[in-house]
């Protein structure tokens, strides 16, 4: 109760395990843990676990997976939607030292285009996450939601449509 960002605290002593504490904070969406066994002192598990949460919130640091815009849908081939959204799957941030936060890089790599039916889920890319040359995720791009391909009766409706509009523009 007595550290900036605590959600929550758990102590307990016994004879062969000692002082113990677990402690929870978070601060700037980051919530970390301090576990401290076999202190012999009240007061230097409490000590122990400030110091290595002062010593998380001090050094490390979340980041987005992505930022800015959403990514350029990939067409699809002979599907009822003309394109799919690529998004990441997994987290949505990462846990970074702070001295990266500056130089970190993202490189989106995905496929031209992809053959209907495609299942929500479904791999399209990758994104790779780097900072000062190192790389710290290679995330995978998935699809959003599933699109059905075309019917025979869909891509015969489609072609009559066509004719139909063509005849119209003359």
């Amino acid at each position: 109760r007595h550290y900036k960002g605590a959600t929550g605290l758990k102590t307990g002593t016994t004879q062969k395990a000692g002082h113990c504490l677990s402690a929870t904070a978070q601060r700037d969406g980051m919530g970390l843990v301090a576990v401290i066994l076999g202190c012999s002192t009240t007061d230097e598990r409490f000590g122990g676990a400030r110091k290595m949460l002062d010593y998380g919130f001090a050094n490390y640091a979340l980041v987005p997976v992505q930022e800015g815009e959403p990514l350029s849908p990939v067409p699809v081939v002979l599907g009822e939607a003309g394109t799919v959204q690529p998004v990441p799957s997994g987290e949505e941030q990462l846990l970074i030292d702070k001295s990266l936060r500056q130089s970190v890089t993202r490189t989106v790599e995905l496929e031209p285009s992809v053959q209907a039916p495609v299942s929500q889920g479904q791999r399209l890319g990758t994104l790779t996450v780097q900072a000062d040359g190192q790389i710290l995720a290679e995330i995978p791009l998935v699809a959003q939601e599933g699109v059905a391909r075309l019917t025979w009766k869909d891509l015969f409706a489609g072609v009559l449509r066509r004719i139909c509009m063509a005849g119209q523009v003359e």
